[in-house]
């Protein structure tokens, strides 16, 4: 249960108090937290006045005010609070974020942890958005055309191939090389493709928590995989522009496309993958039989095995009919849900924290 102290008086300019580490020291019975009598600007007098009431539940200050903080969430509730201000607060208070005691308890059998790749690693819609950006001011600038003839030019050609991933093969773009006839377009506008692909692998960027969410599980020697509906050139150029290539173990997917399956589209492939691939019947996520084939391939069970997904059937309901511990993923967008997830997260530095404090630590 959490209750939020009605009207505290926040005193603005007051140091953290050490009153406070040992309020947590006394609800958590942990070690290392005088640092934390320095992670808020403020703290309510009424907490203050009334913290041996409370110590047993912990006491935190975001946002001007003085929460409490159940035991079920975790000392890494406490911590996000502290550290992260109104953001924390709202994604900690505003959803279910703490793990019951079953959800934990199951977490703790899991050696290997799946992901979801777009709207879950990386920002699919934002990054597209970039790239599309970035090829149609480059191409109208460097060739004279209107942006509005370079964008439907390029919308159509996305629709043609079934792929946006055409920045390797501008000639591919058939109304632009008509209007350059006999013109190797990917030497004649080499500097437009080369500034897309780092504005689009920029905005592919992972996000510093969901870095630390996957060190931490690598620390600990969890395995780390990602099973996308896409192909697996396409999850190859995502991860590696996202950062992430070198932090996942195996990677599982379930789509095909001619252009980029062909090797035409110039990107990475499985023959020169760093990592493990594996490239599953196009229906194999929709269906769920792709979680089979990921339990089987790693000789183990579903209840070993936590899928964290942005898709309410794909990633959630078809992983959790196999026995999966399914985390929702609502940092890139809001999810609709079908079956319950164990745990809905708003951030993945929410899964860090539950793993840190609850399941590593304890």
């Amino acid at each position: 249960m959490e209750t939020q102290l009605e009207n505290p008086t926040v005193s603005e300019n007051s140091a953290q108090p050490a009153w406070l580490a040992g309020a947590v020291a006394d609800a958590y019975k942990l070690p290392g937290v005088k640092e934390l009598s320095n992670a808020a600007d403020s703290v309510g007098e009424f907490a203050q006045d009334h913290w041996k009431e409370i110590a047993g539940v912990g006491v935190a200050v975001a946002a001007g005010t003085a929460f409490v903080v159940g035991r079920r969430y975790g000392f890494g509730a406490l911590t996000g609070l502290l550290k992260g201000g109104d953001e924390a607060a709202t994604a900690t208070f505003g959803r279910n974020f703490g793990a019951t005691e079953g959800t934990v308890a199951r977490l703790k059998n899991v050696d290997h942890f799946v992901f979801d790749m777009d709207r879950t690693l990386v920002d699919h819609d934002g990054a597209l958005k970039v790239l599309q950006t970035a090829m149609t001011n480059g191409l109208a600038k460097s060739s004279g055309l209107p942006k509005e003839f370079i964008s439907d030019a390029l919308t159509e050609t996305t629709k043609r191939l079934k792929s946006p991933y055409f920045y390797n093969r501008l000639d591919e773009i058939q109304p632009l090389q008509a209007k350059f006839p006999g013109i190797n377009l990917n030497e004649r506008f080499a500097d437009v493709a080369a500034g897309s692909r780092k504005a689009y692998h920029d905005a592919l960027a992972a996000k510093p928590e969901t870095v630390e969410l996957l060190d931490l599980l690598r620390s600990q020697g969890k395995g780390v995989h990602v099973f996308t509906a896409g192909t697996p050139t396409r999850a190859l150029e995502k991860l590696q522009g996202a950062g992430l290539l070198n932090r996942v173990d195996r990677i599982y997917t379930s789509g095909a496309n001619a252009f980029e399956d062909s090797g035409a589209a110039g990107l990475m492939t499985s023959a020169n993958s760093p990592v493990k691939l594996f490239s599953l019947p196009e229906a194999a996520k929709k269906t769920g039989s792709g979680y089979d084939f990921i339990a089987n391939d790693l000789k183990t069970r579903g209840s070993r095995l936590a899928m964290t997904g942005d898709h309410p059937v794909e990633d959630i309901a078809n992983a959790k009919a196999r026995d999966y511990v399914t985390a929702i993923a609502n940092w890139y967008r809001q999810a609709k849900q079908v079956t319950a997830p164990d745990l809905e997260l708003a951030s993945p530095s929410q899964l860090t924290n539950v793993l840190k404090a609850r399941v590593f630590n304890s």
